[in-house]
């Protein structure tokens, strides 16, 4: 559903103040939102507090939530109290908070307020006002639906020098999907170095929980994480034994539930990860290389090792800080060994098993069953998803999820029905939708917000049935993060103005002024940067004009000054600083990888075709330099490849 702003129109409401003998009977009177300006922070000092009740411990993160959101902006917290301690003041705003059926505490003060929608995160944001006291109601289906609304009164507030004010409001917004999941993928077989710097696995675990705040903000309400790996693989890797691994995702859980997110974990169903014997990483330029072992459940051997690897590991570990697990039974799962006579069926007995044994540990437990790669074969007799979806092996709660892929795997409505039809509930998990892995698709900085908002405008009415869907992250902390809080606004109304939530994303982190050059810059990006079957290495359609495009922005983008002391609107995990290095650093590669399109390769060629050894030489050097370059860092991964790819074909063999 859409979410819709408008002005509040002249009305009378008798307000009831049970209990305050100062207050009693006051008409509450509406203003022309083009005439008032609510004061929240005025002259260095608070002009409002936050009224809450105890019903719930959201109520009380919400308040402070939004209480730090405009101390972080003015210097100035407001104060945070539960209504059994509210004294209303003259003159003094009252932000109210209620998430309750029966909204008692608005009743308490003689108010009411409508939310239009049943859905659990639906919220409105209304303002009433007597002379100097007004009221900005912050109303939704539950404390969930609250927060989103204190996020989305943050975004509305003007923030104008160390002063906080609000227009009159009347918002009604509902999310289009019950469950809107950012998933934490990785990139792999890269530098070593630069997986631990864009992977999360590798990271502190304050900034792990400061990112699963940042989602929060964005409008994500589930969290997925992952487990697929040895101790074997996650030491060379990242740093980190399976057990630390584990203890982050335990506070990645423990600090989403606190914000009434769920929680979600992803593994391959029946495959762990092997690396080769006796390998050791040589540097943090070396690349850790992966070999996929699938468990065939009629073997003895695979069946003890899934036993203790997977489901011995997953559900003592886990089932008490997940809600939903998502089981891969066909990436990198299935069943290859020629000895082995298992089919679909032993699948699904596996995912109910798995089932079972989690829900003897945490009865509330949900799982989902991924069709991710399931149309390969990996599964003897498997035919179609009926195979799966009509089968009476599984439990009819065990959630059925079609899978997608950007341009190459489309959402199918049908697929959908067919799962509702025959008893389950229905899910869609994305991949390549907001970012891409590396190797085949190369870890580089994707800008896709327009190919998200095709996808999301795309989908029918009907998927608003879906349990869940979910957008892929891959390479955290780049200024890619511009993709998620797209996709999050998306994920709540999938016709919204791309090019409006750029250009707020643009203003909320860099100001007004500079907000142009940054929607410049992620555009051309996006324009002249394929991200969609990389593996083709494509090269540029028209390398002259994308150089020269690449030219402009990063000009701009030079420029740009970014004041000492400036305060971004959003609590990203990346800063303003940042984003402006990770955009300069790729819009250089793209343009000298373009430069060579349209002047060294063809200088190349002919330099072969006339037998010119020493220009040819040259040549090579020149661009086996930019090799080398593009690929030591994430700013120009991709390039580097699809040069390399280049070379290749007139017969030189260049690492890239």
């Amino acid at each position: 559903m859409l979410i819709k702003s408008t002005s509040i129109k002249r009305s009378r409401l008798w307000f009831i103040c049970t209990g305050l003998t100062a207050i009693s009977a006051i008409q509450v009177q509406a203003a022309e939102a083009t005439k008032t300006q609510i004061e929240l922070v005025s002259h260095k000092k608070a002009a409002a507090i936050i009224v809450y009740n105890n019903d719930s411990p959201v109520y009380s993160l919400t308040a402070n939530k939004l209480a730090s959101y405009i101390r972080s902006q003015t210097d100035v917290g407001l104060q945070t109290v539960t209504d059994v301690d509210f004294k209303p003041k003259a003159k003094v705003a009252t932000i109210l908070l209620d998430g309750a059926t029966d909204k008692s505490l608005l009743k308490k003060y003689g108010l009411t307020a409508t939310v239009k929608s049943s859905r659990h995160d639906a919220y409105s944001i209304q303002t009433l006002w007597h002379n100097s006291m007004a009221f900005i109601v912050l109303a939704g289906n539950s404390p969930d639906a609250v927060k989103f609304a204190a996020y989305r009164l943050m975004e509305e507030l003007d923030i104008q020098k160390g002063n906080a004010s609000v227009k009159p409001l009347d918002i009604q917004a509902e999310p289009f999907f019950k469950n809107r999941l950012v998933s934490m993928g990785n990139i792999w077989r890269t530098a070593i170095e630069i997986e631990r710097k864009y992977n999360i696995e590798a990271w502190p675990v304050d900034r792990i929980v400061k990112s699963v705040d940042m989602y929060d903000s964005f409008g994500f309400n589930g969290f997925e994480v992952l487990d697929r790996f040895n101790e074997g693989y996650l030491m060379p890797c990242y740093g980190i034994t399976r057990e630390q691994w584990r203890n982050k995702v335990w506070a990645i859980a423990d600090r989403a539930h606190l914000n009434g997110q769920k929680v979600y974990l992803r593994a391959w169903g029946n495959a762990v990860m092997d690396i080769p014997e006796g390998f050791k990483a040589e540097g943090p330029t070396s690349n850790v290389p992966r070999i996929f072992k699938t468990f065939c459940p009629d073997l003895p051997e695979d069946r003890k090792r899934w036993e203790e690897e997977i489901r011995d590991y997953y559900v003592p570990n886990y089932a008490s800080h997940i809600d939903n697990f998502i089981g891969h039974w066909a990436d990198a799962g299935g069943c290859r060994d020629p000895k082995s006579q298992a089919t679909i069926d032993d699948c699904l007995r596996l995912h109910m098993e798995l089932q079972s044994a989690f829900r003897k540990v945490n009865p509330d437990i949900q799982t989902s069953f991924s069709f991710w790669h399931m149309d390969a074969n990996n599964w003897r007799q498997y035919k179609d998803h009926h195979s799966v979806s009509a089968s009476p092996i599984l439990s009819k709660d065990v959630i059925m999820t079609q899978a997608t892929r950007s341009h190459t795997i489309p959402y199918s409505e049908k697929l959908t029905s067919d799962f509702i039809a025959d008893g389950h509930p229905a899910a869609t998990w994305t991949w390549i939708r907001g970012d891409a892995e590396s190797f085949h698709n190369d870890a580089s900085l994707l800008i896709r917000v327009h190919s998200l908002g095709k996808y999301f405008s795309g989908l029918p009415a009907s998927a608003q049935a879906l349990d869940w869907h979910n957008v892929e992250r891959c390479q955290h902390g780049m200024a890619n993060v511009v993709n998620y809080y797209v996709a999050g606004k998306l994920m709540w109304d999938p016709k919204a103005d791309v090019d409006k939530l750029l250009k707020d994303f643009a203003v909320k982190m860099f100001g007004q002024k500079n907000a142009p050059t940054i929607v410049e810059a992620y555009n051309t990006m996006e324009k002249v940067r394929v991200s969609d079957n990389m593996d083709k290495k494509p090269a540029p359609k028209n390398p002259s004009e994308v150089a020269q495009l690449c030219h402009n922005a990063l000009r701009k983008l030079n420029n740009m000054k970014i004041e000492a002391g400036y305060r971004p609107r959003l609590g990203l995990v990346i800063t303003p600083q940042q984003i402006r290095r990770d955009l300069i650093d790729a819009l250089t590669v793209i343009e000298e990888y373009a430069l060579c399109y349209s002047r060294e390769l063809p200088e190349l060629d002919n330099a072969i075709k006339e037998k010119n050894k020493d220009a040819e030489d040259k040549l090579i050097n020149s661009l086996k330099n930019k090799i080398s370059n593009w690929g030591s860092s994430i700013a120009g991964l991709f390039e580097a490849r699809a040069m390399e790819q280049q070379l290749q074909k007139r017969g030189y063999q260049i690492g890239a």
